[in-house]
């Protein structure tokens, strides 16, 4: 096959920043241009190849290595030169903090993290030539960063409570749970996340649903209207276009084998 995706899980010493590792391999014999959906994580990319290009809602070429935050909306990737990747999939509010960048929301799909310190690790990673070796070098360097080891703190517990939580608990039961006033709240999680908190929730619903109809022969959606949280059939459909750019009933009808691996999902 052309393109191949492949997933790692990570051990005790990165699990602390790292959801999962993936990397993607291609060899350039043919072009493919599909949808990724939104998740509610970011990631450091790494490309080792021709990085593929973002042809909506705007046409870009990514650069070599950059910061995929946590995205409003779905974008079309298109790959058609030969490619190696290894990306780190990663806890917004941790990745953010231990780099030090500023997750708010800006017009670019991708964020420029510190050159001086990344430039490096991407010319490390290169000369590795198996996964393997690439999740140990990743390993080593982050965990020699400064702020390590990390310490939690109270914004990580509320991302964290809206990724595990915000199905089956109304966001603003979680919120109350917060210390910190609803105004200065929404500011430091925008900085750190990059969106807002409802918006994070109805990304983390959204896959929720993707998630439970994969393992399904048949889809009830009356039953995961009920289950994601929403209100309604209508709340349902306007949210799930709001983050895929198309109604559930389309969007599942159409074959979904590239889409699941450029939005991260292992099976």
């Amino acid at each position: 096959m052309a393109f191949d995706v492949k997933f790692y899980f990570p051990d005790e010493n990165t699990r602390w920043l790292v959801n999962q590792f993936e990397t993607i391999e291609f060899d350039g014999s043919a072009v493919f241009n599909d949808t990724f959906i939104p998740r509610s994580d970011s990631a450091l990319v790494f490309h080792f190849g021709e990085p593929p290009s973002i042809i909506e809602p705007v046409q870009v070429k990514m650069p070599f290595f950059f910061i995929a935050p946590v995205l409003r909306t779905s974008l079309t990737l298109e790959i058609k030169n030969k490619l190696s990747s290894f990306i780190a999939v990663c806890k917004t509010s941790v990745l953010s903090r231990l780099l030090g960048v500023d997750m708010t929301p800006i017009p670019s799909f991708n964020i420029e993290p510190d050159y001086e310190k990344i430039y490096p690790l991407w010319r490390l990673l290169k000369k590795e030539i198996s996964t393997e070796s690439r999740i140990r070098c990743f390993t080593e360097f982050i965990n020699n960063l400064p702020n390590t080891p990390y310490i939690n703190d109270e914004l990580y517990i509320i991302y964290e409570n809206i990724i595990k939580r915000s199905v089956s608990i109304p966001l603003a039961e979680l919120l109350q749970e917060s210390p910190v006033n609803n105004r200065s709240l929404r500011r430091y999680f925008k900085k750190r996340v990059g969106l807002s908190p409802k918006t994070l929730s109805r990304i983390v619903r959204v896959n929720y649903v993707w998630n439970e109809i994969k393992s399904q022969n048949s889809i009830d959606f009356q039953r995961l209207i009920f289950d994601g949280g929403y209100f309604d059939q209508a709340h349902f459909i306007n949210d799930f276009k709001l983050i895929t750019g198309e109604s559930p009933s389309h969007f599942f009808k159409r074959d979904l084998q590239i889409v699941k691996m450029i939005s991260g999902k292992v099976k």
